[in-house]
């Protein structure tokens, strides 16, 4: 009897410890506080787009922030034309037809990281 208390105890308390862990990780989830992939590849946290658009619509990028590392920050946004020109805004008319590209930038130690849809 003394051995399946022990046991008993033993695998809810392993139970406990791994209820406790699965509400961390979904909590870092929902408010955002995740890092990086292992590979240092800058992660797009928001910036959501569809995929298509009409001629003459007018689009605006919501905000978006990078993760890089240990750090997060808010992300510049461009949008990148048909022609390829660059337009530093987040709301454009789109004026040609073919392939608009937004461009999420940031800074991480002096560089340059960006990630683009």
């Amino acid at each position: 009897m003394r051995n399946k208390t022990k046991n008993l105890l033993m695998v809810l308390t392993m139970v406990f410890v791994l209820f406790v862990c699965a509400i961390s990780l979904t909590f870092d989830m929902f408010t955002g506080n995740v890092r990086a992939q292992d590979n240092g590849e800058p992660t797009l946290i928001g910036g959501e787009i569809k995929e298509e658009y009409i001629l003459n619509d007018f689009i605006e990028i919501p905000a978006a922030k990078i993760i890089y590392g240990e750090e997060t920050k808010e992300a510049e946004i461009s949008v990148i034309k048909p022609d390829g020109k660059r337009i530093r805004s987040a709301k454009v008319k789109l004026t040609e037809g073919g392939l608009y590209t937004a461009e999420f930038k940031a800074l991480f130690g002096g560089k340059a990281k960006t990630v683009n849809k």
